[in-house]
């Protein structure tokens, strides 16, 4: 296919993206939300491990002010050195473990997105530059 051919393809082409997207992804469409729900959750999760490692450094250098973090009640918090140590380590690896599940079920939804999913029997269509099949 020469280089003029394809030019005439491309203007004939309105919202390329869009349209693969409607015809492709037709039925999928959950798959495609579990993807980015997972996605946007692992990305909040990996804020996590900083924000607190952060506050815990702010609380060594600070030593005069209670240990706090945020959106965690200050009852949930160790009073003992040694214990708040245990508890940040665990809310750090936590949020790391529920951040790789997040990305591993994102990665599963996608693929099942762009596949289609199991459920389906046969191949999906393919189609060539100028819509035949």
């Amino acid at each position: 296919m020469d280089d003029e051919t394809l030019e005439a393809l491309r203007e004939q082409v309105e919202n390329p993206m869009y349209r693969l997207f409607a015809e492709y992804g037709h039925g999928q469409r959950r798959w495609f939300a579990l993807g980015v729900l997972t996605s946007t959750a692992a990305r909040a999760l990996a804020l996590v491990p900083p924000v607190i490692l952060g506050v815990a450094i702010d609380s060594v250098f600070h030593g005069e002010e209670p240990f706090t973090l945020p959106l965690v009640p200050p009852a949930w918090i160790p009073e003992s050195t040694l214990g708040q140590f245990w508890f940040v380590a665990g809310v750090m690896g936590v949020a790391m473990i529920l951040g790789a599940i997040c990305n591993f079920v994102r990665q599963s939804a996608l693929n099942l997105f762009s596949t289609g999913s199991s459920t389906r029997s046969g191949p999906r269509p393919t189609r060539r530059c100028n819509g035949s099949t």
